[in-house]
């Protein structure tokens, strides 16, 4: 994804739009800023899409390449907007330790994800091994 967004700063508009790179910046903010959601093609989205990617791609690309990282799995595919935050998590930028976070405070539960993080199970271990001790 950081090499995609590279194409797209170091292209001007005119020509990314006019050249099989079109495609390219569809398919990286459908991926990082959409939830993998099918972006609209009409040209002012594309001005809005190119313009997110040059301002806040390198970041998210960060995030996204960070998130592969990751040791766990959420249960939801699309974006999901969590209440008491006020904002959507994409599950393809949730790392390990913004995962954790979440189900500390709350925010996500055990059913939000198919693998939870190695850190926690890690954790439901030791705490395990210590109740047996005693």
């Amino acid at each position: 994804m950081i090499e995609n967004v590279k194409i797209i700063i170091n292209t001007p508009y005119r020509e990314l739009i006019n050249s099989d790179k079109v495609l390219i910046l569809l398919k990286t903010y459908s991926v990082l800023f959409n939830g993998c959601a099918p972006p609209h093609t009409c040209e002012q989205h594309l001005i809005n899409y190119y313009n997110t990617i040059i301002n806040k791609g390198m970041d998210i690309a960060l995030l996204y390449e960070a998130a592969k990282k990751r040791t766990c799995q959420p249960a939801f595919t699309s974006i999901k907007y969590i209440r008491q935050l006020g904002k959507h998590i994409n599950p393809a930028l949730l790392t390990d330790t913004d995962a954790i976070a979440y189900l500390s405070k709350g925010y996500l539960t055990k059913s939000d994800f198919i693998k939870l993080p190695e850190a926690i199970a890690e954790a439901k271990k030791t705490i395990a091994s210590k109740k047996t001790k005693k």
